[in-house]
């Protein structure tokens, strides 16, 4: 059994520079079977529709347990998610859903880290590695660490599982 311990080790407005100290990171491990996710908060109208024109693979999502209860027969869709191609863009129905979050889930190490890292701005989002494996540390008596080998490089926000 293992217990999933984050450490926070690098802060910085620098959205390049954080990206690159997380890449640093994500080096240190095998990645052999690693992929990245990506999560953004959409709290307009516009930055809906702009996150949909700029990653047309992206699932839109609500995560308001409130809106569960009042209409748990989910006629939007936005409760298990909704592809980007299917999103409506009309600000009528948009409105009234937001805040809205934006996924891309288990990718290529590599594939789409610089893109959303250019696309975040000022909204809550983050990027993560998974599947990683950390290497073994003789010297430190440490064993190589596949369970909770992650890197999380978070945006305008301290806490992990912004989502």
């Amino acid at each position: 059994m293992s217990s999933p311990i984050t450490y926070p080790v690098f802060r910085t407005p620098d959205s390049a520079l954080a990206l690159s100290v997380a890449r640093r990171l994500v080096a240190i491990g095998d990645r052999q079977h690693a992929e990245v996710s990506v999560d953004v908060e959409l709290r307009t109208v516009p930055e809906v529709l702009r996150i949909r024109e700029a990653l047309p693979d992206a699932w839109f999502r609500k995560e308001d347990a409130d809106d569960w209860v009042r209409d748990p027969s989910d006629p939007t869709g936005l409760h298990g998610g909704v592809h980007a191609p299917d999103l409506p863009s009309d600000p009528e129905f948009l409105s009234p859903q937001l805040p809205l979050w934006a996924s891309m889930e288990y990718r290529p190490v590599g594939s789409i880290e610089d893109g959303f890292a250019a696309l975040v701005g000022s909204n809550i989002g983050e990027i993560w590695w998974s599947g990683l494996i950390w290497p073994d540390v003789p010297e430190l008596d440490l064993h190589g660490e596949p369970n909770n080998a992650r890197v999380f490089l978070l945006f305008n926000s301290r806490h992990i599982g912004v989502g």
